[in-house]
């Protein structure tokens, strides 16, 4: 796993060596072993690396050229498939002279264009420069499990792994982009495009980016398939199938020169995972656990009985972090607004993790591909009580009634949206209602901060039609491809562990598994009480039964208590400072009383004031010296 990034002047201007070395510096935990740099012969391109080794250990340095240094790629990632893609490049006249993955991105791309992108199975984000077309080529894998930052004028672009390379070019302009900043209101992230500031932007998954002097072109390179290409008799053959597929992905995934581990949450993903990897490994597996010695927010019992019954060499810590410190150190490492507090223990097991292994596997991606989370049934209940007459009117009128920041109200506002699968889905997905946000948005920034993110999330959700899939799989297609996987699940996944220099392989979202489970028929993902029916009948196979019955438990903290208790000054300091840069945007009353409620038990609404919470303190840590506020500036600008 690695870092990269790079700046080309279309227009021929020539690279300043101290730009690519200063970003470069922002990226060392992403890659603490090696660095390395490419400038072109104009002196108009370059690149730049840092290296986490974890495959062909002597070799491997990028950035990386072709035998005649015509072809040059900066690559983060790991190709699974990359031996089968050297013995057919090879078989095709190619001379590869390494034994990395890296070698056959470059040699991928000089056999088959940038479509070669569409033969790798991994996870990746690289950049190739072609210096006798004089073209940029960056793509990202599939899924989004490596991110890629962007800045385009048309004349010059500016790449990295992480927005903070990108700011580390002092001509990359930094102006808040509000319509994101709804967006995370709204969801808790940013999804690609966007990123809080106007003029850069991510890669989205499964995309590819093609530029030259004249044109600069993104497009789409996969897609999730309209239905599986094979029909099963039952359950039981296709449980069958996905056995064999995913036995495959996590065999492929543990290939590595570094010690090798697993997350282990006691969960069924995870456990599953982990039980594939007992029967392939020639070694004993080491797991490793967490927990914060609150019985309600622990999963050590069960991912203690799973370790014990596979025989796996297990670690745990039990936790009493500094919790202030380690939420404000994540506030700054992630570069942009995002909520999701689960960022805390992810980031603690990672570094728990990264004491005995490089590589760990993780269980993420099962309850996306098998229909596991609770909102897809919650989705299609809003749905069935929305088709009754008079539903609709009556939770509209029933929103536009009940206080603010109650409890179910986005229950109601599923239900009031009617047939609109579109604004059902949005609602499910929300971190509060629409009618909440309205009550603290002030006025004049409402049809911005509130209208312009559901205009842009419709831009996002377009591709997953709703009309040809079932609901279930329309709203799987959406969390899979073009918001809250990448844009939550693996972004957090990907800043916590690359802070500890620990790559995490995923074998649930391997593209093939994926396609095959996406497209299973809803029978065999959900029924009214529980879903993964598939992975729940695989797992009946490896794993005790206790932990195949247990009830769905997500990797979280508590966080309601934590506001009141260990964070409540962090809140007081921030949230009822009448100096506070929320309250450009929100209503000072309205957002008092939420958090005075809050603090003094009356609701519990952690998630919301979390949200606010992580804003304002990287409204504060990213505030230039040059303007007075970072929110006055954008709303007049």
């Amino acid at each position: 796993m690695c870092g990269i990034a790079g700046i080309v002047h279309l227009d021929g201007r020539g690279v300043d060596r101290a730009e690519l070395e200063a970003m470069a510096r922002t990226l060392v935990h992403r890659g603490p072993d090696d660095e390395g740099f490419y400038v072109s012969p104009c002196g108009s391109v370059g690149l730049a690396f840092r290296r986490l080794s974890i495959i062909d250990l002597s070799g491997g340095h990028q950035p990386m050229s072709n035998e005649t240094g015509d072809v040059w790629v900066a690559f983060n990632g790991e190709i699974y498939n990359y031996a089968s893609l050297r013995r057919e490049l090879a078989d095709l006249g190619h001379e590869l002279a390494s034994d990395s993955d890296t070698e056959t991105i470059i040699h991928g791309y000089e056999q088959w264009g940038p479509d070669g992108v569409s033969r790798l199975r991994g996870m990746f984000a690289y950049a190739i420069w072609d210096e006798r077309k004089r073209r940029l080529v960056i793509a990202r894998d599939r899924l989004g499990k490596k991110p890629v930052y962007l800045y385009c004028d048309g004349r010059r672009i500016v790449f990295g792994s992480e927005l903070k390379a990108l700011l580390a070019v002092p001509w990359v302009p930094r102006d808040l982009d509000l319509i994101a900043l709804g967006q995370y209101l709204r969801f808790g992230y940013i999804p690609a495009p966007q990123s809080i500031y106007q003029g850069i932007r991510k890669l989205p998954p499964a995309h590819l980016m093609v530029a030259t002097a004249e044109v600069q072109r993104v497009t789409r390179y996969w897609d999730i398939p309209a239905a599986a290409p094979q029909a099963y008799r039952d359950l039981d053959e296709a449980v069958e199938d996905i056995d064999t597929l995913l036995r495959e992905a996590v065999a492929m995934r543990l290939h590595a020169d570094v010690p090798v581990g697993a997350f282990l949450s006691g969960g069924i993903d995870s456990s599953l995972v982990v039980a594939m990897m007992t029967r392939a490994s020639t070694r004993r597996v080491r797991t490793f656990s967490i927990g914060f010695g609150d019985q309600l927010f622990d999963e050590l019992p069960w991912a203690n009985q799973v370790a014990q019954h596979l025989g796996t060499d297990h670690h745990v810590e039990v936790l009493h972090p500094d919790v202030e410190s380690t939420f404000i150190t994540l506030v700054r490492h992630f570069d942009e607004p995002f909520a999701d507090s689960s960022m805390i223990p992810t980031y603690l097991v990672s570094s728990a993790a990264r004491r005995h292994v490089t590589v760990a596997l993780s269980g993420d991606g099962g309850d996306e591909g098998f229909a596991g989370y609770d909102h897809y049934r919650a989705f299609l209940w809003a749905r069935a009580a929305a088709a009754c007459p008079g539903m609709p009117r009556a939770a509209g009128i029933a929103a536009s009634l009940l206080p603010t920041a109650m409890k179910g109200e986005n229950l109601i506002e599923r239900i009031a949206s009617g047939r609109s699968l579109f604004d059902c889905y949005a609602s499910t997905m929300s971190i509060c209602s629409m009618r909440t946000l309205q009550r603290l948005v002030l006025p004049d920034l409402g049809p911005m901060i509130l209208e312009g993110p559901r205009q842009a999330a419709r831009e996002i959700y377009r591709g997953a039609e709703w009309n040809d899939y079932d609901p279930v799989q329309a709203a799987q297609r959406i969390d899979l491809t073009r918001g809250y996987l990448h844009g939550d699940i693996l972004f957090k996944v990907d800043m916590s562990s690359m802070a500890n220099s620990l790559e995490v392989r995923s074998p649930l979202l391997d593209h093939v598994v994926i396609e095959r489970a996406v497209t299973l028929p809803q029978a065999f993902k959900m029924n009214r009480t529980a879903g993964k029916l598939v992975l729940r009948r695989l797992a009946e196979r490896y794993l005790p039964r206790s932990i195949v019955e247990r009830k769905k438990h997500g990797f979280s903290i508590p966080l309601g208590s934590w506001l009141r208790g260990p964070l409540a000054p962090l809140v007081r300091e921030h949230l009822l400072d009448r100096r506070a840069e929320l309250y450009e945007l929100f209503d000072r009353r309205a957002m008092t009383t939420l958090v005075n409620r809050h603090l003094d038990g009356h609701v519990d609404r952690g998630t919301l004031i979390f949200t606010m919470l992580t804003l304002e303190l990287w409204l504060r840590g990213s505030r230039s010296p040059a303007s007075t506020s970072a929110l006055a500036f954008a709303r007049a600008g």
